[in-house]
Parts: C-alpha cells; sequence; structure tokens
C-alpha cells in the first residue's frame, strides 16, 4: 500500500503567498546590488563595472528558479544561497570604492570621487595631515540641486543599508524548515553580526591606512564575516547526538560555537589585536570592542568544552553536606539519630 504525499501548504492562497515573499525578498536584494554597482562606476568613471552586475543578474534568475521550482519559495534547511548570489554582486563593488578611497587604487594610485554631472567643479581638497579628502556632490531634486557626501560616507550608507536588508530580508524570505523561534533566534544573532561589522568597518575611515596589504587584510576579514550570513545554524536537529556523558547535544550549537570562534571574533580579535600593537591605534571604543571579543571568545571555549564533555555538565556552587545530629532521645522512646542536610554557599 503506497504512501500518500502530504502537501506542505495549506492552501493555493498559502502557496502563493510565499512564492511572493521569496520572489519580493531576491528582487530587493538585486536592486540594491543594482545601485551599489551603479555608484562604482559613477566614483571610478568606468562604465566597464556593469559586467559584475550582468553576471550577478543569471546567478540571481538561476537561483530565484531554483528556490521556486525545488521548494515552492521555501528557503533551504542549512544554507542561504540567494544571500550568497547577493554578495558576489555587492562585495567586488564595495571593495573597489573602499580602495579608491583608500588611494590603492585609481590612476596613479589617487583617491577620487566623481559629481553626479561630470564637471570641472570635482573637489580635491588635502588636509593637514596630508591625507587626500574628496568630495561628491549627488543631485537629487530642484529644492536641493546638491547634497554634498563625502566618499566613505557614501560606502558607509552602502554597507549599513545592505545590513538592515539582510534583516528585513531573511524575515521576509519564507522559513521553510525553520519554526518561528529559530527564525526569531538568527534575526537576533544576525543583530549581533550587523552591530560587530559595522564598527570594524569605521576603521576603513579612522586610520590612514597607507599600507595596501594591510587594506586588503581588513577587507578580506569583513567578506568572510559576511559569510556568516549564507549559512543557518540556528535550526534543531531532529536526531541530536550523544556524548560520552550521556548528554544529548544539538549539533547546531557546536556550528554555531565554531562560527564564533573563526568566523566572527575570531577575526576581529586577530585584527584589533594588531591595531592596537603595530598601529598603536587604542581609544575606549576599540578597547571595548577588543575585551568583547575577549569574553565572548572565552566563553564560546567554556561553551565548546562543556558540549565536548571536557568539562563536567553537571552540578553547581551549592554543596550539599549530609551530618549526624545527636538527638535527645524522649521519654518514651527509643535513643536514635536524626540525619539532616545542611546546605553551603
Amino acid at each position: 500500500m503506497g504512501m500518500r504525499k502530504q502537501s506542505i501548504f495549506r492552501s493555493t492562497y498559502h502557496k502563493l503567498g510565499k512564492i511572493s515573499r521569496a520572489i519580493v525578498a531576491r528582487v530587493l536584494l538585486q536592486a540594491h546590488a543594482g545601485i551599489v554597482i551603479w555608484l562604482t562606476t559613477r566614483q571610478l568613471d568606468n562604465n566597464n563595472y556593469y559586467g559584475i552586475l550582468a553576471m550577478a543578474i543569471p546567478l540571481f534568475f538561476m537561483e530565484t528558479s531554483a528556490v521556486l521550482y525545488f521548494h515552492h519559495g521555501l528557503e533551504w534547511k542549512r544554507f542561504c544561497p540567494a544571500f550568497l548570489v547577493y554578495f558576489a554582486c555587492i562585495v567586488p563593488g564595495i571593495w573597489l570604492q573602499r580602495l579608491n578611497s583608500l588611494g590603492h587604487y585609481g590612476n596613479n594610485g589617487t583617491s577620487f570621487c566623481y559629481r553626479g554631472s561630470k564637471t570641472d567643479e570635482d573637489q580635491r581638497n588635502v588636509s593637514n595631515t596630508g591625507r587626500l579628502s574628496t568630495t561628491i556632490h549627488w543631485e537629487f531634486s530642484l529644492a536641493t540641486p546638491y547634497i554634498e557626501r563625502s566618499c566613505n560616507d557614501i560606502i558607509s550608507m552602502e554597507e549599513q543599508s545592505m545590513l538592515i536588508l539582510i534583516i528585513v530580508c531573511r524575515w521576509l524570505m519564507p522559513r521553510g524548515h525553520m519554526n518561528r523561534n529559530s527564525l526569531s533566534q538568527l534575526l537576533l544573532m544576525y543583530l549581533g553580526i550587523c552591530a560587530d561589522i559595522i564598527d570594524f568597518s569605521e576603521y576603513f575611515e579612522n586610520e590612514p591606512h597607507t599600507n595596501v596589504t594591510f587594506a586588503y587584510t581588513l577587507l578580506g576579514v569583513w567578506t568572510w564575516c559576511l559569510m556568516q550570513f549564507t549559512l543557518v545554524v540556528t535550526s534543531t536537529s531532529q536526531t541530536p547526538e550523544t556524548n560520552s556523558e550521556g548528554l544529548k547535544i544539538d549539533l547546531s550549537d557546536v556550528f554555531s560555537l565554531m562560527m564564533v570562534l573563526f568566523m566572527q571574533d575570531g577575526p576581529f580579535f586577530v585584527i584589533r589585536t594588531i591595531l592596537i600593537i603595530s598601529r598603536k591605534t587604542l581609544d575606549f571604543k576599540v578597547l571595548f570592542y577588543y575585551c568583547k571579543n575577549i569574553l565572548t571568545l572565552i566563553l564560546a571555549i567554556y561553551r565548546l568544552l562543556v558540549l565536548c564533555s571536557c568539562v563536567s555538565y553537571d552540578g553547581d556552587d551549592l554543596v550539599i553536606e549530609t551530618v549526624d545530629i545527636q538527638c535527645e532521645p524522649p521519654l518514651t522512646s527509643p535513643s536514635g539519630k536524626r540525619k539532616k542536610e545542611r546546605i553551603i554557599f
């Protein structure tokens, strides 16, 4: 007797709603990536960079078609390919803009930006420290003909809007195999990651990165940390593993701890150590996040040791001691001893 396959949707409207949400989320990601590439071509005055967008559009189309055909718009269980395609399009544009603003890209190693209408009024001002500061004008409306923004401000807005869009789109995408509890945990984890990444991005603006190797290192670590958003590690495992003490362990806990060690606080700790030691960069904000990275790494390692049974899982700070208390025998009963438990803090 064959088994009947049960539909995963309550109704046709439910199915169309999931498909619509999946499409809208991907359209928002593609639109934002297109804006970043457009800003890249304006700053570098090179339309060849539209080729990045031309290569990303087919990838977006193939990823959307695959998730609609195989999953009816529902997301994959452990991996989010939509964010991977999004990063493949937006990260090269931000890399080019950052290197251009730092003076490591462009003609003769010069950092420059262009006005909304390319004229000879492009402003290039050299600050007292000898660093080249450039400004960019964008025309928005007749009421406010020109709004002046620095190149670093434009890039910062791109990065911050990217992180906000990731959270919004992940919330908008159909949950798939995740329940609402797991999705809420994932979104809260994304908020914490975004806060650390935004602070890390400020090092591009606050430090005179004359060393091109260090600039590439910062960009590489920043890109590596973004890959956390492509992984889904909060889903509860249906078949938890059992350690040597008989304790059932959800492998998602182990994977999330590994991400903290090798994809977030670990790399950030290394970069901030380099900034403090070699570049003499030490202020209250850097020190705060540096201590935060140290504490997070210690707690993550301790949690990992507990899960791997290297540290005892049971027990608490209360020591229960059993003592014998001599009791005066009652007149009508034989002598005896009564045991009493005493809690020592």
